[in-house]
């Protein structure tokens, strides 16, 4: 699992919160108990269905987290015990099975059933529950994908552009949803784009440029300028996505991400044409705006 980000999420509450993790695996409860370092939580761990019984009726538990570490008949017995003493409370399973999820909610009813799908970032284990535990009072937009990846990506193409474009002043705004009330989005000419499939992350990575933006960033490259862009100059928004790709790669595989080798590309559409939310990131420059755009679970190499 990949080394969990700092958490910058505040306590708002003063109360102490209980969290009870369930599990037969020692290293996974340690490493659970390890993502709450400032928070005012109270971790009780346990490995044997006695004493994990013994905190569901003694306790007043907020969250309860357990895995697949057990038989399916244990953790369906022990799930029914959660209906029975914790009705209200936030209960997670951690597993890569999918067919047990659908068992479980099958034959506990009336229990709401979150799950981690493994293998998750330990700091997407830790943002959800601190969100769970600390509900802010402002609606928060939520993305469907790793923080830290994102912020990584966004950092590498900063560098990219002040180093191969000579990008002197850049600001990044808020992200959003692509097609979010009063959010606008200049019309895209061309997009370096990378399909990315690993255990953290499945979707694609776009550098998304409208023309004028692109034909700037061509000119302060090579010194002269194009009206169009043609087929000579298309290819640069394929190199821009492979460079930005390969310094984002070396740090996140730092932190055990584990990034293969991607083969960027061009794409033209007009639109990207996903069922699921796409994550839009405008990068303004004093040549142009152009665009991050993250789409999880999308993945289209033609």
């Amino acid at each position: 699992m990949a080394v969990a980000q700092k958490n910058e999420v505040k306590n708002v509450e003063e109360k102490i919160k209980n969290l009870m993790v369930f599990t037969t695996n020692r290293s996974w409860a340690r490493m659970v108990k390890s993502l709450f370092p400032v928070h005012k939580i109270e971790t009780h761990v346990c490995f044997n269905r006695q004493n994990a019984i013994s905190i569901l009726q003694d306790n007043k538990l907020d969250i309860i987290l357990t895995d697949d570490s057990f038989k399916s008949e244990e953790i369906n017995s022990f799930a029914k015990q959660v209906k029975r003493f914790q009705k209200s409370t936030n209960y997670f399973i951690y597993t890569s099975d999918i067919t047990l999820i659908d068992t479980l909610k099958k034959n506990v009813s009336n229990l709401e059933i979150n799950t981690f799908l493994a293998p998750v970032n330990p700091g997407e284990v830790q943002r959800t529950i601190i969100s769970r535990l600390y509900p802010r009072t402002k609606k928060q937009v939520m993305y469907n994908v790793d923080l830290n990846l994102m912020k990584t990506f966004i950092t590498s193409t900063n560098e990219v552009m002040q180093e191969m474009v000579g990008i002197e002043e850049m600001t990044n705004f808020s992200p959003f949803i692509l097609g979010s009330a009063g959010k606008t989005v200049e019309q895209i000419s061309i997009r370096g784009k990378l399909a990315i499939d690993c255990q953290y992350f499945k979707g694609t990575f776009f550098i998304c440029f409208p023309e004028e933006t692109f034909l700037n960033i061509y000119e302060k490259m090579m010194g002269e300028r194009e009206d169009v862009i043609n087929d000579e100059i298309r290819d640069m928004g394929a190199e821009f996505a492979n460079i930005i790709y390969g310094k984002a790669k070396r740090v996140l595989n730092n932190e055990n991400y584990d990034l293969g080798m991607v083969i960027p590309g061009v794409d033209l559409q007009k639109s990207i044409k996903s069922k699921f939310d796409v994550i839009v990131i405008p990068m303004y420059t004093e040549i142009g705006v152009f665009y991050i755009k993250i789409a999880p679970n999308y993945i289209k190499n033609d």
